[in-house]
C-alpha cells in the first residue's frame, strides 16, 4: 500500500505492521486524553482489533487536575465514549499541583 494514499485506517495498519507495535494475542491499553488524536487512536483500533489479532483492548485516563474544572470535564467525556464504545477504562486522578507545592518541582 502506498502509504501516501489509501484511507486512515489502511495507514494505521501499515505503521503497526512496520513498527511491530502489536502482536496477535496481545492486550492493548490505549492512554486517553479525550483530545482528537487519542480518541481516533482508540477508534482506529476498535474497528482493526479483529484483523490485528488484538485479545483486549482497554483504555486508561490520568485525571491531573491542572485546568481544574476542564480535567474533570475530560474525564467525564473520556466516561462516556468508552462506555458507549465498550471499552474497559481505568481511571487514575493524581493531585499533580500538590504533589508539585510539596517537592517544588514543575507541573509537568
Amino acid at each position: 500500500m502506498n502509504e501516501k494514499g489509501g484511507s486512515f485506517i489502511d495507514k494505521v495498519i501499515a505503521a503497526v505492521g512496520r513498527e511491530n507495535l502489536i502482536e496477535r494475542g496481545d492486550s492493548i491499553i490505549v492512554a486517553l486524553s479525550g483530545g482528537a488524536d487519542s480518541m481516533a487512536l482508540l477508534n482506529s483500533l476498535l474497528q482493526i482489533k479483529n484483523e490485528l489479532g488484538i485479545d483486549r483492548l482497554y483504555a486508561a485516563h490520568i485525571n491531573h487536575g491542572i485546568r481544574g474544572s476542564e480535567s474533570d470535564r475530560d474525564e467525564a467525556f473520556v466516561k462516556q465514549q468508552c462506555s458507549n464504545l465498550g471499552v474497559g477504562l481505568f481511571i487514575y486522578r493524581a493531585d499533580v499541583i500538590g504533589q508539585a507545592e510539596k517537592t517544588g518541582e514543575g507541573l509537568e
